[in-house]
């Protein structure tokens, strides 16, 4: 209901295969941040697409938006315990808290940005 509320259409790309080891809840809390965070960043419409694809060692999934974007001073701290730029709304701890998940599971996430064309995050994780 909140894509609709934000006017946001989703899309999906889901073409990988390979099977994976993870905590499932965990995991569904990375998604379900990143996506919070994506509908942040489109407040009255957008667009999301999520995708999958198989690598030679592992899956990678990105999580894209098109939203404002994140200015490049503030990118090398989005990971950062506390940090936030949603000022009373955020309590800067969905992305470290994110990372962290990730990194427990043995993968890898980074992420690209650019003002007035949204962003897009990507994670690794091994394969089995």
């Amino acid at each position: 209901h909140e894509l609709v509320k934000h006017s946001v259409k989703a899309e999906k790309s889901l073409k990988a295969t390979k099977e994976i080891s993870l905590d499932l809840g965990a995991m569904g809390q990375v998604f379900l941040n990143l996506m919070i965070n994506a509908l942040h960043a489109m407040p009255k419409s957008g667009k999301l697409i999520l995708s999958t694809e198989d690598t030679h060692d592992g899956i990678l999934t990105k999580i894209q938006d098109s939203g404002a974007g994140i200015p490049s001073d503030v990118l090398p701290r989005i990971f950062e315990f506390g940090f936030s730029t949603k000022g009373e709304q955020g309590s800067g701890v969905g992305l470290y808290i994110t990372k962290e998940i990730i990194e427990s599971h043995r993968g890898k996430i980074s992420v690209k940005s650019q003002i007035g064309s949204g962003t897009t995050f990507e994670i690794w994780l091994p394969g089995k």
